[in-house]
């Protein structure tokens, strides 16, 4: 496979397909603080010197993977980019935005806001099933990309009709005053419904990272071949699969039924770790949607 090739008058490697097997680095730099970014925006910085003043540490040999384009940005006046070639993987943030503009349309009660909601109340009682929704993946090129992982489950009937149920309860004069300073649809969604409505938008926003955290079926389905796109709970699929013959062995090695093990423990700590302090906010967002005054 081709990646690129090499520019004779510039004297460099021009890089055309930047999904290549080994990371490629940017070094960007300025008088004192420097760092190295890899085409994945995995990579370390330091103040002055790279080896006494190291702010952040490097994987070696790119294990685990550095994908961390979701949280990298770098501000250049006034353009925003990220130095790696991956779309931002945020599942919560897609389908957040995906809620509060779905929710806002009905709660602004169009003359199609019945038919909208009838379609939604539709989805929920009935699923289109595996093989159509591969087919609507595939004919919107999706299949082996990433988006194929983050637009399928971002979102949900229920998280749409919980978070018009979170709109529903904040006062209508906030809008109408809104309405009244020049504040548009976008302003009125993301300023003022969505900051009193936050305690129930957050259990969609934490259901939903659970529910991508856990996710691997949509992984196996679209990207079968690429391995560098693969969740954690699809490699833990994987081990099991792998280690599912272990005992007909002549010879087996038990030390491969401890590292599946204790990737599976590895997988299950965030979860664990995270729900003690979402479970006050959980409870209190689960409570608000049942609440009439």
């Amino acid at each position: 496979m081709k990646f690129g090739y090499f520019d004779d008058q510039n004297k460099e490697y021009v890089i055309t397909t930047p999904q290549t097997p080994l990371p490629w680095i940017n070094y960007l730099g300025s008088e004192d603080f420097f760092s190295l970014v890899s085409n994945t925006a995995g990579g370390y910085s330091f103040y002055r010197d790279a080896r006494m003043r190291r702010l952040t540490r490097y994987r070696y040999n790119n294990s685990p993977l550095d994908m961390d384009g979701h949280r990298i940005y770098i501000k250049d006046g006034e353009t925003v980019w990220n130095p790696g070639w991956q779309p931002t993987k945020s599942n919560v943030l897609v389908g957040l935005v995906l809620n509060v503009i779905a929710a806002y349309v009905i709660y602004r009660k169009p003359k199609a806001s019945g038919i909208m909601m009838l379609f939604i109340i539709i989805s929920l009682m009935f699923n289109g099933g595996t093989v159509p929704t591969y087919m609507v993946i595939r004919n919107l090129g999706m299949t082996g990309t990433v988006w194929s992982m983050i637009l399928p489950d971002c979102t949900n009937a229920m998280f749409i009709i919980l978070t018009l149920n979170a709109f529903k309860q904040v006062p209508k004069s906030t809008i109408e005053a809104a309405e009244l300073d020049g504040a548009g649809h976008f302003t009125i969604m993301f300023r003022i419904l969505l900051p009193q409505a936050m305690g129930l938008v957050t259990v969609t926003m934490i259901n939903t990272a659970i529910i991508s955290w856990n996710a691997w079926f949509n992984a196996m389905l679209y990207v079968p071949s690429d391995k560098n796109l693969w969740p954690l709970q699809l490699w833990i699929k994987q081990i099991v699969a792998d280690n599912a013959t272990l005992t007909t062995a002549t010879s087996p090695d038990w030390n491969r039924y401890l590292v599946s093990y204790c990737v599976i423990i590895i997988a299950t700590l965030p979860v664990l770790i995270a729900m003690p302090f979402a479970q006050k906010q959980l409870q209190k967002g689960s409570l608000m949607g049942a609440v009439k005054e």
